[in-house]
């Protein structure tokens, strides 16, 4: 489909069978919107009514070097899958399905694969654009979410990192420490990111069964935990949402975790580079940022070897590097129960 004959796309989308209900105030909090002010931005459109079919939502359009992640939150809990397409002249490009309410991992897609397109990367997130393009955007669902709030992340994929003193963080919110390591199991080394999500719920008041590392695994690759729309699909049953966003500064940062917010940075560095940390090296990790004080990152690393060492603190430029150079992605998350513009 020809993307100049769709309606543009905004960084946020609420999809909904009909155009009168309002988006839930708990999924648009105003510091959020105020650190992201694309997200402000909010269209509608329908929700998609035929199941396991493509429906076109709109078009958007991509620089070249540019990164795009997409997060659904439901504004109730439902099961099913949601699956995301882009699509240009060149051919279309498929991210993995997202399910929603499963009581084991998210299956592998049974169809064959779609023919990639040479513009455009797929990561396991999102897509990476390697030449300026204009692409048509279509979801499948599976099950009836009743309604949807499609939010897109985007930002260059790489960047360079000025050194930057951010303040001292008013608070640093006090989460239980938890060691992917002590808690053993051959996945173990494969579950920083739900490891992380579950330092969040439990600090904000949430029981957390062992079924919630399962809800975040996905059979597309062995052992597979670190699907950032998966983990967030996983939220559901909690009230604690959150969407997925890319991060430029770590003002930004500070400003939500003076706000309230949770955030869990995924890093990336070369042997060497992070001091303190127990990884000598990564490709990507994800670790729970609790805020800045005296010059440093305080973290809680679940690749610590137990929860004693999970408190962290990380030099400030060399965390700003592992994180914001590359990606400078990082879950957002909050009770459900708060307010916020639902505009």
């Amino acid at each position: 489909m020809n993307p100049s004959m769709l309606p543009r796309l905004a960084h946020s989308c609420f999809l909904t069978k009909e155009p009168g209900p309002a988006v839930p105030p708990g999924l648009r909090p105003k510091p959020l919107l105020k650190a992201f002010p694309s997200l402000a931005a909010l269209e509608r459109r329908p929700l998609p009514i035929d199941p396991g079919r493509w429906t076109p939502l709109g078009a958007l359009s991509l620089a070249a070097g540019e990164g795009l992640v997409p997060s659904l939150q439901g504004s109730k809990p439902w099961t099913g899958r949601a699956t995301l397409r882009f699509e240009s002249s060149e051919g279309q490009l498929t991210l993995l399905p997202i399910t929603f309410g499963g009581e084991g991992p998210a299956p592998k897609s049974e169809e064959a694969p779609d023919p990639s397109l040479p513009s455009l990367t797929q990561g396991l997130d999102g897509v990476i654009a390697k030449a300026s393009q204009d692409l048509t955007v279509s979801l499948r669902l599976e099950g009836d979410p009743g309604a949807l709030l499609l939010s897109f992340a985007r930002r260059s994929w790489e960047q360079g990192v000025e050194a930057e003193d951010p303040g001292e963080s008013a608070t640093l919110p006090s989460f239980p420490h938890r060691s992917q390591i002590a808690e053993g199991g051959d996945t173990a080394r494969h579950r920083c990111s739900p490891t992380s999500l579950r330092m969040v719920l439990e600090g904000f008041g949430q029981a957390v069964s062992e079924r919630f590392y399962e809800a975040c695994r996905h059979d597309a690759f062995d052992r597979f935990f670190g699907l950032w729309p998966q983990n967030l699909a996983a939220l559901q049953g909690y009230s604690v949402t959150g969407v997925l966003q890319l991060f430029s500064s770590l003002a930004q940062a500070k400003a939500l975790l003076d706000a309230g917010f949770a955030l869990v940075p995924s890093v990336r560095f070369a042997a060497g580079t992070l001091p303190e940390a127990p990884l000598s090296e990564t490709q990507g990790h994800l670790l729970v940022l609790r805020g800045f004080r005296a010059g440093a990152a305080e973290v809680l690393d679940p690749a610590a070897p137990n929860p004693e060492t999970v408190a962290r603190r990380y030099p400030i430029e060399a965390f700003a590097k592992a994180w914001l150079a590359h990606r400078g992605a990082a879950y957002v998350l909050w009770p459900r129960a708060w307010g916020g513009d639902a505009s």
